[in-house]
């Protein structure tokens, strides 16, 4: 996502995230951390094959890759994200200081708009709307 080439992220099923929702990006192992932040521009599910043709250049997958992923599926998601931002890294053990219970997700965590690992991310925004560190936030 960072490098311009992956702009839609594929998910089996929709999730239940409103369009204009800031998304915090979370790079799985061996990463392992918060790398960037996005706005969900649109949410579409459709059949696979139509998904394919319509967002082949933005997914970041291979067509073998994208088959296996949707391999049974009968609609598969395609969540379109915009303003992409890195972030400085905020790793699994920052997260776990900060949210004693977080697990890094496996579709995607809604984040309690009051809650403290909310708030302790938000705290590293810089007051001009500059992201200094990086997983939903509606």
């Amino acid at each position: 996502m960072l490098a311009g080439t992956k702009r839609v992220e594929l998910r089996r099923r929709a999730p239940r995230i409103d369009t204009g929702t800031r998304i915090w990006i979370y790079d799985k192992a061996p990463v392992a951390a918060v790398r960037a932040v996005a706005i969900l521009a649109t949410v579409e599910t459709m059949a696979p094959e139509v998904l394919w043709r319509r967002y082949e250049k933005t997914l970041g997958l291979s067509l073998d890759e994208y088959n296996e992923y949707v391999a049974g599926c009968d609609q598969a998601t395609a969540l379109s994200l915009e303003d992409v931002s890195p972030v400085r890294p905020v790793s699994l053990n920052q997260l776990r200081k900060l949210s004693r219970n977080f697990h890094p997700p496996q579709f995607y965590l809604r984040m309690e708009p009051h809650g403290s690992l909310l708030a302790a991310l938000e705290r590293h925004l810089d007051p001009a709307g500059c992201f200094e560190v990086g997983c939903c936030q509606t």
